[in-house]
């Protein structure tokens, strides 16, 4: 790969400021607007990053969240390991160091495992290490685990922020697909939320041509985020929506360039749009995952939005349309552009100055720290510097996953699509399968009506227009070479079938024996191959196969940001008793019980033991005063109280009679204690709960938990009084 920066364009960067950052050791130039992974592919930087197993080279695959190779450890400002390079800037001064590989990436000293891939397959270590004593290899192995490294020198920036926000609808994408749902719904008269991943709204048409209305596409965005922003509507960029839980609440984290934590928000929208777009899969041939093979796509953005050529002899490999704009693109940059299609009919037009060969696939790639060549199926071979492919398209449906939604399997698009509608949730663009401009935007107005909005009108496409055509690609059981499907846990063909020869066949069981999917990517790039390849070996089609559960955070959350302000004292705050001061006059030693700190005895801490033991004997001889405060005492009140605690303690609360008390106990849902206390009955709808000292805070928690869950406000209401209850 002869990578180069272009002496002209880049919408996103700014080339009157240069900077500079450190990657491994070496100066790497760059400008404002770059990413570290752009920066990197401008420097001709080929080997980024070590597989997790075999430690083999590995270079840039994407321009996005779905990168699973390119991850840094950053010191400096904001420190932070595991940062995919593609979604961070390249900021002055920065330090990035490749992850899992020793001395640098390009000189990893571990890379002889890789000769020992026969003897370490999927699975391996649960086989291997098992006689005589396991514990005499978990050291080495869980040292030789994981990835990026915590900087012990590192200090926080300060407090994340945590901020809640109610809104009308969020709309999660700011593409061709959440910029008109937004701009119908802002012209409803509803208060809208907008968030994006990206710096600069677009998505998309930051990178693919497009003319909208009759604008350029760049225009468009421009006013319509304008058109937003002046209506009031909040618009937050560089921001993940990594979440949906119970009662539609969204989480998003938001990322700042100034140095400062992340921010949390929890969003509670009465309604949601998803239009999270599309992610382009990988191709299957042996050493598909050398350094210079990468995304088409990705290959574009950097193009278009970067000024970055990523090479000068390159093979375009596709299976469907959407490649056909980045060949014709780089061939326009004046590029060597070689497209590979396996279809032979019913494909578009090659485009000016590109060599395209029909009805063949590459068959396999050679090189060692970068890709030099490719040998097509029919035995031929062409030389190149990169290799740029395009599997088709995946729509990011992790978030409706998440919200319970179920899948259908569409044949047209090979990729699974929303299925059957969540109440309050509609999906646009390419994430519901979406393809051309025109669809998109008619996409978005359906998703605005099945929320109960009127349709408006609509922007109209009157530019080029995408197309698909895909025929699917899928890797097929037996074949030769090493075909990789995950590339960061270095998962292939031959571990899919190993693991279905010993009978994991359940997606489930796939995912959790060879790893597949369950890097840092979580699986964006190679979960439906990993599940194609097993339809393929079982003999069932890919929905019979199905999909793995969809869990957040869609991508990584700093744990700053759930913690907020909840860091040194404020994290397990000391707890101090009403009668603090009584207890102190009368010589009491203190000691942290629970998080309250509560007498340990009397008499001062020259002999505990015979404080302790006079305590006990006038206590058996006399009278003893408990100082109870610290209990819980949480009020259960409503006409439904009684049946409320019944169902959450073991024993039967309703026959206790009005001023009587009962002992009893609550149990978790898998039946082991949860807490014990007294019960207090002060009338037929009013009861008081008694819990552990350091339980308060969550039994208060599930109990509230349950009310919502089954029993409405208007049943049961509960309430924490400050002060203590007396009878």
């Amino acid at each position: 790969m002869t990578a180069s920066r272009l002496s002209t364009g880049g919408s996103a960067i700014d080339r009157s400021r240069p900077i500079r950052f450190s990657f491994d050791g070496a100066t790497v130039h760059g400008y404002a607007g770059d990413t570290i992974a752009s920066a990197l592919l401008a420097g001709d930087v080929a080997v980024v990053g070590r597989s997790f197993k075999y430690h083999r080279p590995r270079g840039i695959w994407g321009a996005g969240v779905e990168e699973p190779n390119a991850l840094v450890d950053i010191g400096g400002l904001r420190a932070a390991p595991n940062t995919r390079a593609t979604t961070e800037p390249a900021r002055d001064g920065l330090v990035a160091k490749s992850v899992n590989a020793t001395p640098t990436a390009l000189a990893d000293r571990n890379a002889f495992l890789d000769h020992f891939a026969r003897f370490i397959p999927a699975a391996f270590y649960y086989k291997t290490f098992m006689w005589p004593d396991w514990h005499r290899f978990e050291p080495r192995i869980r040292a030789m685990a994981g990835l990026g490294k915590v900087d012990a020198d590192w200090t926080s920036p300060g407090t994340a922020d945590q901020i809640n926000h109610h809104c009308d609808v969020l709309v999660v994408g700011a593409g061709p697909a959440g910029l008109a749902a937004a701009r119908l719904m802002s012209g409803a008269g509803q208060s809208v939320v907008l968030v994006d991943d990206q710096l600069r709204a677009g998505g998309s048409l930051g990178h693919r041509a497009a003319e909208i209305d009759g604008k350029p596409a760049a225009v468009w965005i421009e006013e319509t985020v304008a058109e937003l922003a002046s209506a009031g509507h909040l618009i937050l960029p560089s921001t993940t929506a990594f979440g949906i839980y119970d009662h539609n609440l969204v989480g998003l984290n938001q990322r700042h360039l100034d140095g400062r934590p992340d921010t949390l928000w929890r969003v509670r929208p009465r309604r949601i749009v998803l239009a999270t777009g599309a992610i382009e899969r990988p191709l299957p041939f042996a050493n598909n995952d050398l350094p210079g093979i990468m995304s088409a796509d990705a290959a574009l953005a950097y193009l278009r939005r970067h000024a970055v050529l990523v090479g000068r002899r390159i093979v375009v490999a596709t299976n469907n349309d959407s490649a056909y704009e980045v060949a014709g693109a780089l061939a326009e940059a004046g590029t060597d552009v070689t497209l590979v299609d396996i279809r032979r009919e019913g494909i578009p037009a090659a485009p000016a100055n590109v060599r395209r060969i029909r009805g063949r696939a590459l068959a396999s790639a050679s090189g060692k720290l970068r890709v030099v060549g490719v040998t097509l199926d029919d035995g031929s071979r062409l030389d190149v510097d990169c290799v740029l492919v395009s599997g088709g398209w995946t729509p990011t449906i992790h978030l409706f996953g998440q919200a319970r939604g179920k899948l259908a399997w569409s044949e047209p698009r090979a990729a699974f699509l929303p299925g059957d509608p969540v109440d309050g949730i509609a999906v646009a663009g390419a994430a519901a399968g979406a393809v051309s401009l025109s669809d998109v935007f008619a996409g978005a107005s359906t998703a605005v009506a099945s929320l109960g909005q009127t349709k408006a009108a609509l922007p109209r496409s009157t530019g080029p227009e995408a197309t698909d055509g895909i025929l699917p690609a899928w890797p097929m059981p037996g074949s030769k070479g090493r075909i990789w499907i995950d590339y960061q846990n270095d998962v292939t063909v031959k571990d899919v079938e190993l693991a279905a020869s010993e009978n994991f066949v359940s997606v489930e069981h796939l995912k959790r024996y060879t790893t597949l999917g369950m890097a840092t990517d979580q699986g964006k790039t190679s979960n439906l191959t990993g599940q194609a390849l097993m339809a393929g070996i079982t003999g069932r089609t890919v929905p019979e196969v199905g999909t793995t559960t969809y869990r957040p955070p869609f991508t990584p959350v700093p744990l700053a940001s759930f913690a907020g302000a909840r860091v040194g004292e404020l994290m397990a705050p000391v707890r101090r008793l009403p009668l603090e001061n009584v207890h102190r006059v009368s010589g009491a030693v203190f000691q942290e019980y629970g998080g309250w700190l509560r007498p340990a005895h009397y008499g001062g801490s020259a002999d505990a033991e015979r404080s302790i033991a006079d305590e006990a004997r006038r206590a058996r001889q006399s009278v003893a005063l408990f100082d109870g405060s610290t209990l819980g005492k949480i009020e259960v009140i409503g006409p439904q109280a009684a049946a409320f605690v019944d169902f959450l303690y073991y024993n039967t609360m309703s026959t206790l009679k009005p001023g009587r008390c009962r002992y009893g106990f609550m149990l978790s849902e898998n039946g082991v204690v949860f807490d014990d206390g007294v019960l207090v009955r002060l009338d037929e709808h009013r009861f008081v709960v008694s819990c552990s000292s350091s339980h308060v805070a969550a039994v208060h928690a599930r109990l509230e938990e349950w009310r919502q869950d089954r029993f409405g406000r208007g049943a049961v209401y509960i309430t924490t009084p400050h002060q203590t209850w007396r009878r």
